[in-house]
């Protein structure tokens, strides 16, 4: 039985006065009942041609082909002819719901050859005519279960064995040569390095073109691309770096075109997409100088130049290139007026022009690839908008001629992601797209709205689609926040309590369309505790909004950049002396600029234009620091830099200037320790190292330089354990692995080499739970990522247990602490990714439910803990992807938060978890001079108020069951206290806070609160 609140049993057994299991996963509720879900994966998958450089249909015949996966077959190979009931399963290769793992599908001689397993062979090389009898196995390359490596598929008969013995010459990158009547490849012969090859199909005519990198070294060259009755390649040949070469076959017509980046630095020119107009190729390309642009050439050392610096201060990294209409189109980011956006040149800088702005402002518009730019009647169609909403569109190339084709997906997270965009006629165009309720499908299109619709629903076998629940937020330890999509009214605000489950808060954007809600961040503001973020109700844009948890209190609270355009707030951070909330907004005046509110739209004020005009200083990490706000911004002089501010009515300036000229030293993983602010930045001389700071410029000094040089240790995930900062670094001899550190340069210390030697143990996910810390890291060559745990000392951390044998290793994820261990994900063999505990023993890491039984996963993700319960969301292929939890986890302990009013530093107070029958240890420290402080405990507060308290303090406990545990008196302090090992005491819910008065005061300055629950 669970235990809420029980305060007769405390009492009786004397807790409050003294201090002297099987687990089964539920679901808490299916939000999403309606439609039907796609293949195996609960979101839907239709995966084309998967091998990793063209994902389309492969047309032959007048029929296309794709791969698909779904939960009867697994994914298997697709047809279709361009009608509804044309299309349909070829071939359930690998039997049952196993997959064969379709890819490198390729037509020669009027058939469809592919690389695929049955389940019993490896991969190996299969043919097809698009019927189920005359789709076979051609040749079992490799006898058994391996895979024979099939990489461009062209035959089944070995021509040469180029390199003999047991290791491959790894043939690949095939073509024809520019006659047609030689193959051009590269290869390794086990002498030469990977070099240019070519073959008549005899092993009498397969040999090396030339040996451009002599010895062993590899020109390897790549891409092959056909162009002006030549072959455009690059390679390295060991002087010039990678650089653009050309061939015609033979030795003499190989030769370098140009080498863009001078010296033996590369350019490395790349043509994963490239289109051609006339005489001319543009690629992507960096000299070195202007970073990655858009260049072109004509085959000449002359005729190579770059098309336009798009981004002068950086790289505009052009992808998606294409030709159209006598131009060249592509996606690109000038990082100043526009984020990464659709333009078009005519191959000179002054005919470089942006298109149309997708996502307005420096937003992005598109992704970094894979945005299907497709020349089809008249006009290049692709999947654009903001990253919440990318959709169809079409363009003439002309702002004015551009426009959304469908919103398939109105109101998703992330749109319906249009992909491998296909015409399979002169007035039709296939395409996949994904939706809440169908998951991944086919849709066609004619180009209009009305003629853009679902084509056919290849995997009908859902019950159920995912309401995805998300951003899960615990509010004072008694409910919880988070987003979940019905299929009706799209992503918006739930709740759950103990008391009424899940509920539906507001629907911030009424209708279908979700209100992208993002960043909750809870403090008290304003007389109440509340919980702030981001969200748009579709009128005002992207703005500032606030709940108390019901639907009366869930509100806009300032329209920031008026009308309906974003001023996406972010960062948020209460500071509890200067009695605000700090955040980052665009008024669509000056960027990205430091505001404040006091949780009123008249309170709500930009407290400074760190950098006039657009697209601003972009705050953020921002963190208190006695009467200050530390936080990162860039002022457009001294780059991003560290600066303080006392808000709305005191100064906000640069505190110091770490990486002068403007470079910028970017200061992360602000960490207060010991009266100190720590931070990690680049100084511009020894790279990312650690730095204390005072506030003042002077105050501010590096810690050690524990990689000599430029290139930094860039240390990172640190975590406050037996009184030392552990945290990952690399220190340029044994890696990236687990280090400490007082904050002097002789306590910054090495505790283990994970992985002995250069390689890295990479330590990830540090934390504390009881004694000990926990950590996933990886030693590649033995076990590969795996749970460690960690007593401090070198002999006292190790691998906990091997979970997954092999170098592939379970990946531990969402660690999350508990009693005397910790729940996390991971992925083990024949189970898959579930959900596990550990207590930091080999015995003691269990599988706590098989969520999904065999080897399909559950995938448990986003643990969080909330009234005594640990909740998470599970990807179920019939439920799709609901909210699950698991009651009476065991004993925790919470930061409520909400530090109060101090002397010189916010008190801090902390506990660890309260198990029966062990002791339990409560620490503080900060402790304002000059008062008298008190511990004291109580049953369990979910919602502040200000009893008793000084402005900018709250109050966490119950005046009804409060009781005084000790005096304080020193500005650090320990406390250890028993607990009863009594059975009915477990789930029972305490709040302890210290509280601290001033001489002669008569109102109180609080300590963070902090929230227990007792188990075992």
């Amino acid at each position: 039985m669970k235990i809420q609140h029980t305060f007769s049993a405390i009492v009786a057994l004397g807790l409050l006065s003294g201090f002297a299991s099987g687990q089964t996963a539920a679901l808490v509720s299916d939000i999403n009942t309606i439609g039907s879900g796609f293949s195996s994966h609960p979101d839907g998958e239709i995966l084309g041609n998967t091998d990793n450089e063209e994902y389309s249909f492969v047309e032959l015949g007048g029929v296309w082909y794709f791969s698909a996966d779904t939960l009867t077959f697994g994914e298997e190979l697709f047809r279709t002819d361009g009608t509804p009931g044309g299309t349909f399963l070829v071939k359930d290769l690998n039997p049952g719901s196993g997959d064969s793992f379709i890819s490198r599908m390729t037509v020669a001689n009027g058939m469809l050859w592919f690389s695929a397993t049955n389940g019993v062979s490896g991969n190996e090389l299969w043919v097809s005519d698009g019927t189920p009898g005359g789709t076979t196995l051609v040749k079992d390359i490799r006898p058994g279960v391996g895979a024979a490596s099939i990489n461009d598929i062209t035959g089944s008969n070995m021509v040469l064995d180029i390199r003999p013995g047991s290791s491959s010459s790894s043939a690949g990158r095939l073509t024809l040569d520019p006659t047609g009547t030689a193959l051009l490849f590269r290869a390794n012969d086990g002498t030469n390095g990977t070099e240019l090859w070519s073959s008549d199909g005899t092993a009498g005519g397969t040999a090396m073109v030339v040996d451009i990198n002599p010895g062993a070294n590899s020109f390897s060259p790549d891409y092959f691309v056909h162009h002006n009755g030549e072959i455009f390649i690059s390679g390295n040949d060991g002087t010039n770096g990678t650089e653009l070469w050309k061939t015609d076959g033979t030795a003499l017509g190989t030769t370098l075109v140009a080498d863009i980046r001078v010296g033996s630095s590369s350019s490395s020119p790349n043509f994963a997409t490239y289109a051609s107009i006339g005489t001319e190729l543009f690629f992507r390309g960096n000299d070195g100088v202007n970073g990655s642009e858009l260049w072109k050439t004509d085959g000449t050392t002359l005729g190579t130049v770059m098309v336009a610096d798009i981004d002068p201060n950086s790289s505009s990294n052009p992808t998606d290139i294409i030709s159209h209409g006598g131009l060249v189109y592509f996606v690109a980011d000038d990082n100043l007026t526009f984020g990464r956006e659709l333009w078009s040149t005519d191959g000179t800088p002054v005919g470089t022009t942006n298109v149309f702005d997708f996502a307005s402002g420096t937003a992005d518009g598109f992704a970094f690839s894979n945005n299907n730019l497709t020349s089809w009647n008249g006009d290049i169609y692709l999947a654009a908008g903001p990253s919440t909403d990318r959709e169809l569109w079409k363009t003439d190339g002309t702002g004015p001629g551009t426009s959304l084709v469908k919103d398939i997906a109105p109101g998703a997270a992330e749109g319906s992601k249009p992909d491998w965009l296909t015409p399979v006629s002169p007035t039709q165009m296939l395409f996949v797209g994904t939706t809440v309720a169908l998951g991944g499908e086919l849709y066609i299109t004619d180009g209009t709205t009305a003629g853009t619709d679902l084509f056919t629903e290849i995997d009908s076998s859902y019950t159920s689609a995912d309401a995805n629940p998300d951003e899960m937020h615990p509010v004072g330890g008694s409910y919880f926040l988070f987003v979940a999509n019905d299929g009706v009214i799209g992503e918006e605000l739930y709740r759950w309590n103990n008391a009424t489950g899940s509920t539906l808060i507001k629907d911030v954007f009424p209708g279908s369309s979700s209100s992208g809600i993002n960043g909750f961040y809870s403090c008290f503001v304003g007389g109440k505790h509340v919980t702030y973020f981001e969200a748009n109700n579709g009128v005002n844009g992207t703005e500032l909004w606030v709940t108390d948890g019901t639907t009366d209190g869930t509100n806009l609270v300032a329209d920031i950049n008026p009308g309906g355009a974003n001023s996406d707030p972010g960062g948020f951070f209460y500071h509890p002396i200067l009695q605000a909330l700090f955040f980052a907004a665009n008024d669509g005046a000056t960027g990205s600029e430091l505001w404040s509110t006091d949780g009123t739209a008249i309170g709500t004020t930009q407290v400074m234009d760190i950098r006039p005009g657009i697209p601003g200083g972009f705050p953020n990490q921002m963190t208190d620091f006695g009467p200050f706000l530390f936080f990162r911004a860039n002022d457009g002089v001294s780059g991003a830099e560290l600066w303080s501010s006392l808000g709305a009515f005191g100064a906000t300036s640069l505190v110091v200037d770490l990486n002068p000229g403007g470079l910028g030293s970017a200061p992360a993983f602000f960490t207060k320790y010991n009266n100190q602010m720590m931070f990690v930045a680049d100084n511009g001389e020894t790279g990312k190292e650690m730095f204390v700071t005072d506030g003042s410029a002077a105050g501010t000094t590096q810690v050690v330089d524990l990689r000599p040089g430029s290139s930094g240790s860039f240390p990172n995930d640190f975590t406050e354990f037996n009184g030392q900062l552990f945290f990952s670094a690399n220190d340029g001899i044994v890696g990236d692995e687990l280090w400490k550190t007082d904050l002097t340069t002789a306590g910054t210390v090495l505790v283990k080499d994970i992985q002995p030697g250069a390689p890295s143990g990479s330590p990830e996910d540090l934390i504390v739970s009881g004694n000990t810390l926990y950590f996933t890291g990886n030693d590649p060559a033995t076990t590969g990522r795996e749970l460690w745990t960690s007593d401090g000392a070198t002999a006292g951390t190790n691998l906990v247990v091997d979970l997954s044998p092999g170098i592939a290793g379970a990946t531990p994820e969402f660690l999350t602490p508990v009693s005397n261990g910790v729940y996390f994900k991971a992925t083990t063999p024949g189970i898959g990714s579930e959900l596990f505990f550990s207590d930091g023993t080999a015995p003691g890491t269990v599988l706590v439910q098989d969520l999904y039984p065999g080897s399909i996963s559950g995938k448990p993700t986003d643990l969080i803990l909330c009234a005594g319960d640990l909740f998470f969301s599970v990807d179920d292929p019939f439920l799709g992807t609901e909210l699950y939890s698991i009651n009476d986890v065991g004993a925790y302990s919470v930061d409520l938060g909400l530090n109060g009013v101090g002397t010189g530093f916010s008190p801090r107070l902390r506990s660890t978890a309260p198990v029966l029958g062990s002791p339990i240890l409560i620490s503080g420290d900060n402790t304002p001079s000059g008062t008298v402080g008190f511990l004291i405990s109580s049953g369990h507060v979910g919602t502040p108020n200000t009893f008793f308290t000084l402005p900018g303090s709250v109050n966490w406990l119950n005046p009804l069951t409060a009781t005084i545990r000790t005096t304080i008196t020193t500005p650090s302090w320990q406390l250890v206290l028993p607990l009863p090992a009594a059975p009915i005491l477990a789930g029972v819910q305490l709040n302890l806070q210290s509280w601290y008065l001033a001489t002669g005061g008569s109102a109180f300055g609080t300590s963070n609160g902090v929230h227990l629950v007792l188990g075992n």
